[in-house]
């Protein structure tokens, strides 16, 4: 699955539609974008009732788990040095300790 090449898609058809007040998806569109972020699945899914609401809904969940998800691995990255500069630093100490006792 490209969750990008998907929600670029998702953006053209938005911009199509962005300054018409009356607009409507057309079941070959809603199965383009469908086919496009899950390939798999079938044409039924999109085109039932609420079908392509749940897949935008789904679009909508997965691009927060993945800013939520890259929240927590910069966290976890910038814990990550802190204690690599914590352990340099103690290490440094130590070092510069058993130098001095020498």
């Amino acid at each position: 699955m490209e969750l990008a090449a998907t929600l670029r898609a998702i953006n053209k058809a938005r911009n199509q539609f962005a300054h018409r007040l009356d607009f409507d998806v057309t079941d070959e569109l809603k199965v383009k974008l469908f086919k496009q972020f899950s390939p798999a699945r079938v044409e039924a899914d999109v085109l039932g009732d609420e079908g392509f609401a749940n897949f935008l809904l789904t679009v909508v969940m997965l691009l927060e788990f993945e800013r939520i998800y890259q929240f927590k691995i910069q966290a976890l990255e910038s814990e990550a040095q802190l204690l690599r500069e914590k352990v340099f630093d103690a290490v440094a100490e130590l070092y510069s300790t058993r130098m001095l006792e020498e």
